[in-house]
């Protein structure tokens, strides 16, 4: 539902305000419909982005010995996350019918790939009644490569911008491997007749091409000539699969031993790409009347000229969405009895997508014909939480793993970045920039731990916030509207060192039971804004 209020908002704001490879004059020309439509035409092209996985494993059923299969116990854990970010490649191909003056129709298909895992530690078997708690051993996604074939329907701000929504179907190549190769499976002691028992195969692998469904929008100008440079977000959901694992134990009464595990899917994924049409080039000799006429314009000064016309004092209104990559890593323990140890699963993933709004400031200055400099920066918020079922204390501490109520989780907030930028002009009305600085990023880490087996330790939630600094890198294309308005759309990573907590919490008698644990981030940041900038309108171009 979350995404689907994201890609709905996406679409809502391109159709709202977006990128021109042009200016607009104060006063549309009433330009008759052009004898040739230059929009309409076959296209290919190709892009680089990210794509953000947001994938769940949760058990369904066990059968041990080809007895009844049963549902997971009530009160253990029996779903985990497998959220995950990979950069993205992509080529595209399509056809635009531009039906009216201002209106494009299109079809459009698309292939793009990224290698991407994410292993949960610890948990050899979909049903964690079964844990190794042995980091060697876990239950991992992969995904691969993704498609998809969509409509669009396309606005032209401008003769040489188009704003517009697609959708259709998609699909998307996954798989789920589990690994129990510790002691655990291969020599362990179950306190049955017969001793050591092996559990075999070692490593299990089930893969699917899941259908599914995909909504977003973009912005696409053009360069020049047949050349069109785009940014588009997608949001895809390909609902639940359901997969079955089996292995066998020559301890006979466990064989054999079937799983039956459900998946749920869903991505986003934001790209930037180039694409050649073939045909009429696309001209842009005036704007057509519409909805941009009502923005507020400053006059143009009979003073101004092209190479000043970025110069000035900015602030605008991003959306878009920020991805984490956040793991949790155990460093110490207080009371051996807690369990932690060498070899013991310490780390796990909690990282997650989320809906991010950024207001930002900036000022530029334009030093040369072609090039820009300038400081920027801005404030988000996204509010994002990840949940660990089965965690009393931090990841590692078997002692008070597996119960359903005790949960370990992380939440990040708000952000902020203060940057420079080094712009080059494509065309006098559309910039391409790169932009690197400082970042901040506020988390926050919560620990319940109110089953019976934390045995009444007080309080039975803990919680730690921090604001983390760090660096963030990442390019943008920023194009002119009308006067005084541009819009942008941006991808930045931001990168913070590991922050070091601890989790305290008093038994019975008032003795202190703690774990001391690491929290690495990474944040992946696409934002598509709208800005008014505070001088005299840029000139006609």
């Amino acid at each position: 539902m979350k995404g689907s209020l994201l890609a709905g908002a996406f679409c809502s704001f391109f159709l709202a305000g977006a990128a021109g490879a042009a200016d607009l004059p104060l006063k549309a020309p009433a330009n008759p419909t052009p004898a040739t439509s230059p929009w309409t035409g076959f296209y290919i092209g190709g892009g680089f982005g990210f794509r953000a996985s947001q994938t769940s494993e949760t058990s369904d059923f066990t059968s041990r010995g080809g007895r009844a299969p049963q549902p997971p116990t009530p009160i253990i854990a029996s779903s985990e996350p497998l959220n995950g970010i990979a950069l993205r490649g992509s080529a595209f191909a399509g056809y635009n019918w531009q039906v009216t003056r201002q209106w494009v129709l299109g079809i459009e298909g698309d292939l793009g790939f990224a290698d991407q895992t994410t292993t949960f530690a610890g948990r050899p078997f979909p049903d964690q009644s079964f844990s190794s708690f042995v980091a060697s051993d876990g239950i991992a996604a992969k995904t691969t490569w993704d498609a998809s074939v969509r409509a669009r329907f396309g606005f032209l701000v401008t003769p040489s911008a188009l704003v517009y929504a697609t959708t259709g179907a998609a699909w998307q190549h996954y798989e789920i491997s589990t690994t129990c190769r510790s002691f655990v499976c291969t020599d362990f002691l179950v306190g049955f007749p017969g001793g050591p028992f092996l559990i075999t195969p070692a490593v299990t692998n089930n893969s699917t091409t899941k259908p599914g469904w995909t909504i977003g929008g973009g912005i696409e100008t053009a360069l020049g000539g047949h050349w069109f440079a785009r940014a588009d977000y997608r949001y895809a959901d390909f609902g639940s699969s359901t997969f079955t694992i089996t292995r066998f134990s020559t301890f006979l009464p466990f064989n054999p031993i079937a799983n039956a595990f459900d998946v749920a899917l869903r991505t986003h994924t934001v790209g930037f790409g180039l694409a050649y049409k073939f045909g009429d080039e696309v001209v842009a000799t005036g704007a057509p009347a519409g909805w941009l006429d009502a923005l507020p314009v400053k006059a143009p000064s009979a003073k101004a000229t092209v190479s000043s016309s970025w110069n000035g004092l900015y602030t605008g209104l991003g959306l878009g969405l920020r991805s984490s990559g956040t793991d949790a890593t155990t460093t110490s323990a207080s009371d051996p009895v807690l369990g932690f140890g060498a070899g013991v699963a310490a780390s796990e993933p909690i990282g997650g997508t989320a809906f991010r709004s950024a207001p930002y400031l900036g000022v530029n200055w334009q030093i040369a014909p072609r090039w820009l400099v300038g400081i920027e920066g801005d404030f988000g918020f996204a509010n994002q939480s990840t949940s660990l079922e089965g965690f009393g204390f931090s990841p590692g501490v078997f002692a008070f793993e597996l119960n359903k109520s005790d949960t370990f989780a992380v939440r990040t907030t708000w952000d902020a970045s203060a940057r420079g930028r080094v712009g080059f002009l494509v065309t006098p009305a559309l910039l391409a920039y790169g932009t690197a600085g400082a970042a901040w990023q506020h988390f926050t880490v919560a620990s319940t731990c109110d089953s019976l087996a934390c045995g009444g330790l007080a309080p039975a939630v803990v919680t730690e916030s921090t604001t983390r600094a760090g660096w963030t890198m990442g390019a943008g294309l920023e194009s002119m509207l009308s006067g005084n308005w541009f819009a942008r759309a941006e991808y930045r990573f931001a990168d913070f060192r590991p922050t070091s907590l601890t989790l305290t919490r008093q038994d019975g008698v008032g003795n202190p039971v703690s774990t001391s644990f690491d929290v690495g981030l990474r944040t992946h940041t696409a934002t598509f804004g709208i800005s008014y900038k505070f001088s005299g309108a840029a000139p006609p171009i």
